[in-house]
């Protein structure tokens, strides 16, 4: 089973209201950041098939392609981090729920 289907199962089966992390969007976030890398390479290496169609691509054309790289890689890391302060929150939550359990 995929790790998508299993990590569904576990969200769907927990009550505890804990937060995940955003397993879909960030997937689509790093498969556009890898389509637009291979061009990329494509372009800078000029190999293959993409590389003969990419031969024209001009100095201006190969760093919008970088922006846009560099552009997919910050929203990617946006979604981690948006991710890791509900996880942070959430366990700072629990944290101190077992503090006054305990004291």
């Amino acid at each position: 089973m995929r790790f998508g289907k299993k990590l569904a199962l576990q969200v769907m089966d927990d009550q505890s209201g804990a937060p995940y992390l955003s397993h879909k969007p960030m997937k689509e976030a790093i498969n556009r950041t890898v389509r637009e890398l291979r061009l990329l390479q494509a372009a800078t290496q000029g190999n293959g098939d993409a590389g003969a169609n990419m031969a024209a691509l001009t100095p201006a054309g190969l760093a919008e392609l970088e922006e846009r790289v560099a552009s997919l890689d910050h929203q990617l890391f946006v979604l981690v981090d948006e991710d890791l302060e509900r996880i942070i929150k959430h366990i700072r939550v629990g944290e101190a729920q077992l503090q006054q359990h305990i004291l």
